[in-house]
């Protein structure tokens, strides 16, 4: 809910509590731009964007071992696919629609509509009677304040918050990269903090 510094301390107010610690790690998804506000990095603006699901029966896992995408869309977004998960299920979606409440959760009747239509042209075995539910999600986007697009994410540590890594605006892909992304973030306390390798862990 607020975070100062004094004495190089960091202090994070919560609703549970307050925190004190020598560094921050923003990760905070659909409100890192706020976070980042209240460590003193202004001017970003995060996006929610809405993604609409169903959730098929197991039985339809054994139809499909891979994702299956649609050519990519002009502005580089996939549109619906199908995705088969750990468990047998297939995952028919996402939608994507802009939203400004990021708590709204609900699912909406011509999202699902679309998604029978998209569905069926990505999973060939796809049939109403195997949906099991429906779900949705929301992803966070950093948009340009002047194209208003949507614009890659920012993994930084800057002089304005000493001993804090800003990771603003992280979506989609920051799970695949999840990775790639903590080495950088590593890369970056090493910059300024020495760090050494516990052999035990």
């Amino acid at each position: 809910t607020a975070i100062s510094r004094e004495n190089d301390i960091y202090e994070i107010q919560t609703v549970k509590d307050v925190y004190e610690t020598r560094w921050v790690v923003n990760s905070a998804g659909l409100n890192s731009a706020v976070i980042s506000s209240m460590l003193g990095i202004d001017g970003y603006t995060i996006g929610g964007f809405k993604g609409e699901y169903f959730v098929l029966d197991k039985n339809t896992g054994k139809y499909m071992n891979m994702p299956v995408y649609p050519a990519p869309r002009p502005d580089g977004g996939f549109g619906i696919h199908a995705t088969p998960t750990m468990d047998g299920n297939i995952l028919i979606g996402p939608s994507s629609e802009y939203v400004d409440d990021f708590e709204d959760y609900g699912v909406t009747p011509p999202v699902m509509e679309d998604l029978l239509t998209e569905g069926a042209k990505m999973f060939k075995p796809f049939r109403k009677e195997d949906i099991i539910r429906s779900f949705s999600g929301i992803r966070p986007k950093l948009i340009d304040k002047e194209t208003k697009k949507p614009i890659d994410f920012v993994i930084e540590r800057r002089e304005e918050a000493p001993n804090a890594i800003n990771l603003v605006g992280i979506e989609s892909p920051g799970l695949t990269s999840a990775l790639p992304i903590a080495r950088r973030a590593v890369k970056l306390f090493m910059e300024v903090e020495i760090l050494t390798i516990n052999e035990n862990f």
